[in-house]
């Protein structure tokens, strides 16, 4: 049995101490896109990321993206942001 999310609507949070992210997320493979950011009250910034329409790997090159994922599989990594 497996038990598969709607990869398109995952959504990630990250929360730092620097003004900038030099890395983002990536989950199955695929870099995340930023969607939005915020300062805490106690000045760590925390940036919003989605999945991308068109995905890319860590490596830059385009991949094929994913619609759905069996969550015991996800894995995750990171990527360099711009």
């Amino acid at each position: 049995m497996q038990a598969m999310i709607d990869f398109t609507k995952l959504n990630a949070v990250t929360i730092t101490s620097d003004s900038k992210n030099d890395f983002g997320p990536a989950i199955a493979n695929i870099c995340l896109v930023q969607d939005g950011k915020k300062i805490a009250q106690n000045g760590s910034l925390m940036t919003y990321w989605k999945v991308p329409e068109e995905a890319i790997n860590p490596s830059g090159e385009l991949t094929k993206n994913r619609t759905s994922l069996d969550f015991r599989e996800i894995e995750v990594g990171t990527c360099v942001t711009e």
